[in-house]
């Protein structure tokens, strides 16, 4: 399985489930979860759900910076300006670093290493 949609859809064929069923369960609505199915990225809110109905975080493991913070954000229900303000920073620093970006002060390292765990 590669892909969100590959995920949810082997889930809830395991289960027996229809797709109006995996929706209640999701508390989305029945057009919001046919849509994941087909390809859409769920909103940065129903990862927290999604990663708690499947029982892991359907992605391969975050290893660069960019890929563990928004690994961090997705599991936490985050969007990048929420995040950015729990650091003390603005939400455009939290978009470069997702994009790659270098964290240049040493007290931001620090806190983003606390955060999401390992070394920044």
């Amino acid at each position: 399985m590669r892909t969100t949609e590959d995920h949810l859809r082997v889930c809830r064929i395991d289960r027996g489930l229809l797709q109006r069923e995996a929706a209640a369960l999701l508390n989305v609505k029945l057009s919001t979860y046919q849509s994941w199915e087909q390809g859409r990225e769920p909103g940065v809110r129903f990862w927290p759900s999604i990663t708690a109905w499947l029982g892991y975080y359907p992605a391969p493991k975050p290893v660069t910076l960019a890929e563990r913070l928004l690994a961090y954000r997705r599991l936490h229900g985050m969007t990048q300006e929420e995040l950015a303000e729990r650091l003390g920073v603005n939400a455009g620093t939290v978009r470069r670093w997702e994009q790659g970006g270098e964290v240049r002060k040493k007290w931001i390292r620090s806190s983003l290493a606390t955060l999401i765990g390992g070394s920044v």
